[in-house]
């Protein structure tokens, strides 16, 4: 009976160790919203904005005052704002044209590309 009770206590810690570890893992992606911005528009970028998916403020610029993301450069966005995954962004052109993306799941995304399709007329992007 003694070495059932042991057997049972061992395996729920076996149980409880495996679920912790998965947990941290999904955790530390969380954690990681940074990402990749590639620029393939044919347009210079001159502002680059993230906010946290629902809020109204889109608060400062991530990119540094005096940089400018030129067609087929890639800024990498860094940030810290808070603990969610699901954020919008938005991306200032020249004469204040903008593209917005909504709802974004930064935490399983590394990268994002922006590019002009001429056939639809806008601004589209995909992540990786």
């Amino acid at each position: 009976m003694v070495n059932l009770i042991r057997r049972c206590v061992l395996v729920g810690s076996l149980t409880s160790v495996v679920f912790l570890l998965s947990r941290g893992d999904t955790l530390a992606q969380g954690a990681n919203r940074n990402f990749d911005l590639i620029n393939h528009t044919g347009y210079d970028i001159y502002f680059v904005y993230v906010r946290e998916y629902g809020d109204r403020d889109w608060g400062d610029d991530v990119m540094d005052s005096d940089t400018i993301l030129g067609t087929n450069e890639t800024l990498h966005v860094r940030f810290h704002n808070g603990d969610a995954c699901r954020w919008d962004v938005k991306i200032e052109f020249r004469n204040r044209v903008n593209a917005y993306w909504n709802d974004i799941d930064l935490c399983s995304i590394d990268t994002m590309t922006v590019w002009y399709d001429w056939s639809k007329r806008n601004y589209q992007a995909a992540w990786e």
